[in-house]
């Protein structure tokens, strides 16, 4: 249980070691009884003895995935089967390997010859592409709270009127208002001229149906994002 928390601290570590423990004391004790000659230092049980000491060392092992390493195994594994003879593989393996990795190196040097090229002849199309990226950039990482799906601008009365059997929006420009007065001090955004705000019920007000809000998760301590 312990191994699998996305976020470590010092006293998380200190019970997953007490845990750990706890579970290899009573299997050394019974290990010491048997008489069958089995060794019981097969590897899932010596695994626990570095658990920890590999967590604090790389990092929680959420963040680490065995998928990734066996991946890049693939194109070994496509010259293993297609282009040796299955005699004295690692000389062959290897030279073919590397013989991927230079036609590799070289087209990656073609594609940037080609980006360059493409921006010497067509630059003012790139700006406004990056102008563009810049600006969603923007948009996802800088704006905590982003509303959509605007409905059209209306009256606090004509609002209240439309929800005229829903409590919730009964007087509501006055809720708003005192929600508003109490709220913006308590986050330390002082009120205009310190007084107490108030709204009228010919003033208009926009309804949104969606709202994107990016805060900071409490379970792994990243930027997360809810759509409402």
């Amino acid at each position: 249980m312990y191994a699998a928390l996305e976020v470590h601290t010092t006293e998380t570590i200190a019970a997953g070691c007490q845990a750990i423990h706890k579970f290899i004391q009573p299997l050394d004790q019974y290990s010491t009884k048997d008489d069958s000659g089995k060794n019981w230092a097969y590897p899932r049980q010596h695994a626990y003895a570095h658990l920890f000491d590999n967590i604090k060392a790389k990092g929680a092992m959420q963040n680490t995935n065995t998928k990734a390493n066996e991946k890049c195994h693939g194109p070994i594994r496509q010259i293993y089967l297609w282009q040796t003879n299955f005699k004295n593989i690692a000389e062959q393996v290897l030279d073919l390997n590397h013989h991927f990795l230079i036609a590799h190196s070289i087209c990656l040097d073609i594609e940037d010859y080609d980006d360059l090229t493409a921006f010497q002849t067509d630059h003012l199309y790139l700006d406004s592409e990056d102008d563009e990226e810049h600006y969603d950039n923007d948009s996802d990482a800088t704006v905590h709270i982003k509303l959509g799906a605007a409905q059209t601008e209306q009256t606090f009365a004509a609002l209240e009127q439309l929800h005229a059997n829903d409590n919730a929006f009964n007087q509501f420009c006055i809720k708003l208002a005192n929600f508003l007065s109490d709220s913006l001090p308590a986050h330390r955004m002082p009120l205009l001229d310190g007084k107490q705000i108030k709204f009228m019920p010919d003033e208009t007000v926009t309804e949104h149906h969606f709202i994107k809000v990016n805060y900071k998760s409490v379970v792994d301590w990243r930027t997360t994002t809810d759509y409402l």
